[in-house]
């Protein structure tokens, strides 16, 4: 009972399947990461597929066959992937598992856990996108920037000009006054 709380806390729910016979055990905290009653039940591979996010679906399915498949030499499972509560909420799950194989490379067993991460996802989509402006406005800041260096370089140039063009002007005086007198 105080190790539910945790896994309530978490937000962590415990599964268990039989890859021989398809048993999927789910726990009352799992079924409630789901978005589910949080009652501790038995249900079928389809049952999970079925909440999968549309465009997760494919992708998520075809990782986790090929994942259990025999002869296949992988015992550590992991993915993210959405899932689509009954509430129509969509949920960010990471999943992870032990793949438990005999002797000829047959997966046997998968116990692991189910993670709901979607405040987490959230804050990492908004870090993303706070970067991405932060990047765009360092990017035109520096645009600015040298545009106004440009801008600079040519008023000094203009000014050297004027100042040529000054010493010209005066000296062409000078040289006139002598001329003249």
């Amino acid at each position: 009972a105080r190790l539910r709380r945790v896994q309530e806390i978490g937000r962590v729910g415990g599964f268990e399947i039989d890859l021989r016979t398809g048993e999927n055990l789910r726990s009352a905290e799992y079924m409630a990461v789901q978005g589910q009653p949080a009652v501790a039940r038995s249900e079928g591979h389809r049952d999970w597929v079925a909440r999968l996010h549309p465009e997760d679906r494919e992708r998520a399915e075809a990782h986790f066959l090929h994942c259990v498949r025999d002869g296949v030499p992988i015992r550590d499972y992991a993915q993210d992937y959405r899932i689509l509560a009954p509430s129509g909420a969509v949920r960010w799950i990471a999943a992870r598992a032990v793949i438990e194989r005999d002797g000829e490379g047959r997966a046997l067993r998968m116990l692991g856990a189910h993670v709901e991460v979607t405040e987490l996802r959230a804050a990492r989509d908004a870090l993303a996108a706070s970067e991405a402006r932060f990047r765009a406005l360092a990017e035109s800041r520096a645009a600015e920037l040298e545009q106004a260096r440009a801008e600079v370089r040519q008023g000094e140039r203009l000014a050297a000009l004027g100042q040529l063009t000054g010493g010209v002007a005066h000296d062409f005086v000078n040289w006139l006054q002598v001329m003249m007198s």
